[in-house]
C-alpha cells in the first residue's frame, strides 16, 4: 500500500508536519487504512506516539478507537472513556513523569508559570496576559477545548483594560518606573525672553 510505504519513510518531525493530512486520510480511508495508520502511529517515538494516538480519538467515531483506549490506557492506567480532554491532560502527564517530553515542553512550562506569576501579582499585566491568550490559541490550534476558550476571552478582557488591569498589583509602582506611553515628559523648549520696545517720544 503506497500510504504505508510512504508513512515508513517519514521521520518524525516530518510526521509531525503531515498529521493533519493523515488524520484526514484515517477519517475518509477504509479500515485498513486506518489500521495501517494506526501501525505506523505506534512504531513511533513516545512524544510522537501518545499524542497522535489522542488525535484519533478526537475523530469521528470508528471502530479502531476502541483498540486505541485499550493501548492508552496501558500507559496511562486509567480509561477516560470519551472524555478527550482528560485522555490529553493524562497522556501529556504521563509524558511528563516519565521524562518524554521535548525541550518544548519546558518550554511551555516555564511560559505558563511565568504567565500565571504576572497575573497573580500584576506585574507587566497586559504582556502576562498577550502570552498566555497566545498559548491558549496554541492550544486551541492543536485541537486541545478543554477551557481554553474561556481563558483566551478573558485574557482578551485583561488585554484591552491593560492600562489599569495591574492597578491593584505591582503595575502600578513598576509602569510609572519603566515609563508609559501615555505618561511620557515631553521636552518643551524654554520661552524666548523678549525686550520690552522703548516708548515713544512725543
Amino acid at each position: 500500500m503506497a500510504v504505508e510505504q510512504a508513512t515508513k519513510l517519514m521521520s518524525d518531525k516530518q510526521f509531525k508536519q503531515l498529521k493533519p493530512q493523515l488524520m484526514g486520510l484515517n477519517d475518509t480511508g477504509s479500515e485498513d487504512m486506518q489500521e495501517t495508520i494506526l501501525r505506523d502511529i505506534l512504531t513511533r517515538a513516545e512524544n510522537v506516539r501518545m499524542p497522535a494516538l489522542v488525535d484519533l480519538l478526537r475523530r469521528p467515531p470508528y471502530q479502531g478507537q476502541q483498540e486505541i483506549r485499550e493501548i492508552l490506557e496501558a500507559y496511562v492506567d486509567v480509561d477516560y472513556g470519551t472524555d478527550i480532554p482528560k485522555w490529553d491532560a493524562a497522556v501529556h502527564k504521563w509524558l511528563i513523569d516519565n521524562d518524554a517530553q521535548t525541550w518544548m515542553g519546558w518550554v511551555i512550562t516555564l511560559g505558563e508559570l511565568a504567565v500565571g506569576l504576572g497575573l497573580l501579582f500584576g506585574v507587566l499585566t497586559g504582556f502576562a496576559a498577550f502570552f498566555g491568550a497566545l498559548m491558549n490559541m496554541s492550544f486551541l490550534l492543536a485541537g486541545s477545548a478543554s477551557t481554553n476558550p474561556i481563558m483566551f476571552t478573558l485574557a482578551v478582557g485583561i488585554m484591552l483594560a491593560w492600562k489599569v488591569a495591574g492597578y491593584y498589583g505591582l503595575d502600578r509602582w513598576l509602569l510609572p518606573l519603566l515609563g508609559v506611553p501615555w505618561k511620557a515628559k515631553l521636552e518643551v523648549a524654554p520661552p524666548t525672553p523678549t525686550t520690552p520696545r522703548d516708548a515713544p517720544t512725543g
